[in-house]
């Protein structure tokens, strides 16, 4: 009999503990994740993506600049400070 009482004090506890856990992660009890902010579209990351911006790829590799950081801009691989696109080897195009 004292058995069972301390079983379901541990089954209380170690539920209080998943639901504490869950809510500290951001989860919480919601199908939506139960985070209170929603992911947003950021400029130039080519969808929800956690607002990473897309990068131009070689094939499945990062494509690189002579100058500049790599971007895609309106769907369009571009280099900035006037960089042109390192060669990616073979027939592969630089993509978004």
């Amino acid at each position: 009999m004292m058995s069972q009482r301390y079983f379901k004090l541990l089954v209380v506890f170690l539920g209080l503990f998943a639901m504490i856990a869950s809510i500290a992660e951001g989860k919480g009890r919601h199908k939506n994740g139960g985070g209170s902010r929603k992911k947003t579209n950021t400029v130039n990351n080519g969808g929800n993506n956690g607002g990473k911006p897309k990068v131009p790829m070689c094939g499945t590799t990062a494509a690189t600049c002579s100058k500049g950081s790599p971007s895609c801009k309106g769907g369009k691989p571009t280099c900035g400070s006037k960089g042109a696109f390192n060669a990616c080897g073979g027939n592969v195009k630089v993509t978004c």
